[in-house]
């Protein structure tokens, strides 16, 4: 069994800015990455990228407005459109 299935509450984790969990500075040291454990698509959760959203000032995030619930761990970047990116 999957430990975070795909549209569980647990696995829900909306479009943010990794720099808003991170208290280290400066923003520009930083490395982070991310492995996926096994085969991953975008049915079951993969990891999205905004190209040089990295390079930007930091969005405003609060919890998402999202129908079913929201895990209270994780924020979202405010006002984001998909269909804009």
């Amino acid at each position: 069994k999957n430990y975070k299935d795909p549209g569980s509450l647990t696995s829900r984790h909306p479009m943010h800015q990794d720099l808003y969990y991170f208290p280290f500075r400066p923003a520009e040291k930083i490395i982070c990455a991310w492995t996926a454990m096994e085969t991953i698509n975008r049915q079951n959760g993969c990891l999205s990228i905004i190209p040089g959203t990295h390079k930007g000032k930091l969005l405003n995030h609060a919890y998402p407005k999202w129908e079913g619930g929201v895990n209270k761990m994780y924020y979202a970047i405010q006002d984001f459109d998909p269909a804009k990116v």
